[in-house]
């Protein structure tokens, strides 16, 4: 098992240069071709979904109590141009997570929607479990990351024991 994890790890994100420089010439493609043709991309690839979609801002880490002033102050901007959905990036200290998410409920309520908390894979699955449980109370739908990438039992018992997804990138 744990030489298919390391092979799986070793393609998994495809961040090679190879494969960069390929998606790119896949997106110009394709761009290129809409162009000479005037016709929107989406054309190409089935037909329009949706007339928008949302994007999710990340809110990240505070380290220090003053940071939290500067980053609700951020997340004011980002609503006053439309922006809602952000993902937290919690973990470095769980005390300083709360008291963000606290400050942010309390002065902006329900006008922001926290899609996920993001553990960034750096904790066993049971201190993600007792993050998690401490930290629904400001509402999310995703737990992102939240063990050790090499931990699938680990997300799977996670999975079985939150409401939030489990979600791995």
């Amino acid at each position: 098992m744990t030489v298919q994890l390391r092979h799986l790890d070793a393609r998994y994100p495809p961040f090679s240069p190879t494969l960069q420089i390929a998606a790119g010439i896949d997106m110009a493609c394709f761009d290129i071709t809409g162009k000479a043709l005037d016709t929107p991309v989406h054309t190409f690839l089935g037909g329009q979904v949706r007339d928008a979609i949302d994007i999710c801002y990340p809110l990240f880490q505070v380290k220090a109590e003053a940071e939290y002033e500067r980053n609700l102050g951020y997340v004011e901007e980002l609503l006053d141009q439309g922006i809602s959905r952000f993902r937290a990036h919690v973990g470095v200290d769980f005390k300083k997570d709360e008291a963000l998410l606290a400050a942010l409920r309390d002065r902006l309520g329900d006008r922001v929607m926290l899609k996920a908390l993001d553990f960034r894979a750096r904790h066993c699955w049971k201190d993600t479990l007792r993050a998690s449980d401490r930290l629904k109370q400001f509402g999310f739908e995703v737990n992102d990351s939240p063990s050790w990438r090499e931990d699938l039992a680990g997300m799977a018992e996670l999975r079985r024991r939150v409401e939030a997804d489990i979600s791995e990138h």
